[in-house]
């Protein structure tokens, strides 16, 4: 993505969308979302003559999104539930589609003007306070014309393979630099080398080729340290599957 956009002569921005999964990742979607932001970020460290701007955008769920709980919740009401959860603890960030949209827009326009921000940098969403899903659900509930537990259960299924209780925006020392926007923020990173990220994602997708789970998690690991919780076999078999 990176080596077709210096070939163009027409592109003068990459933005990546990332998300909050990407912070202290558990799980392989995650780990993935923090390499392309340090793809983004190494971008700095090859021959930009243009001075193309490569950024990313950080945030958590989008309602209404292919992802989100929202529709699964709507089908289940329709069949008359029960609306499932996995965890009564369990909280996410949401954003709409409108500030999703605003956000990659805001993060387009800088590096030109007075903040020059925009080269390598990761751009989040302040996110506010993060809902609780049984929360959620019951008000769904009740907006459908239901009364919660009486006549719409709510059932717990347990925590998936890789997945957290609590999702985060930030990662603890992560320095947040204030923009003129009062509700995104800069991340200060440090800037890996597009080499060394270059080459640990052509031997991942080699192992993937052949099938191989275990050694791309193993890269991945080697090259996002982070990602230091037991591997997330499952994740990653339904990656292979996909693409096969």
């Amino acid at each position: 993505m990176i080596r077709a956009a210096l070939a163009s002569e027409r592109v003068t921005r990459v933005i990546y969308t990332s998300s909050d999964k990407a912070v202290n990742s558990t799980n392989v979607m995650g780990t993935t979302k923090l390499l392309g932001e340090r793809i983004m970020t190494s971008a700095m460290n090859i021959g930009n003559s243009r001075r193309i701007v490569f950024s990313s955008t950080r945030f958590g769920n989008v309602l209404g999104s292919a992802g989100s709980v929202i529709p699964l919740f709507q089908r289940q009401l329709q069949d008359g539930g029960p609306l499932t959860i996995t965890d009564p603890e369990m909280t996410r960030y949401f954003m709409t589609a409108k500030e999703a949209v605003q956000l990659v827009l805001q993060a387009s326009a800088y590096g030109s003007g007075k903040q020059k921000l925009a080269h390598g940098t990761i751009f989040a969403l302040d996110m506010g306070k993060p809902v609780k899903i049984i929360d959620l659900a019951n008000q769904m509930i009740r907006l459908a014309g239901f009364l919660p537990k009486k006549q719409i259960k709510i059932k717990t299924i347990g925590v998936r393979p890789g997945e957290k209780i609590h999702e985060e925006v930030f990662h603890k020392n992560e320095k947040r630099i204030e923009t003129d926007h009062k509700d995104v923020f800069a991340v200060a990173q440090e800037i890996p080398q597009f080499s060394e990220i270059s080459s640990a994602i052509n031997k991942i997708e080699n192992f993937l080729v052949k099938g191989d789970e275990k050694n791309a998690i193993a890269v991945l690991k080697e090259v996002i340290p982070q990602y230091s919780k037991k591997n997330n076999i499952i994740d990653l078999e339904t990656k292979v599957k996909q693409s096969t």
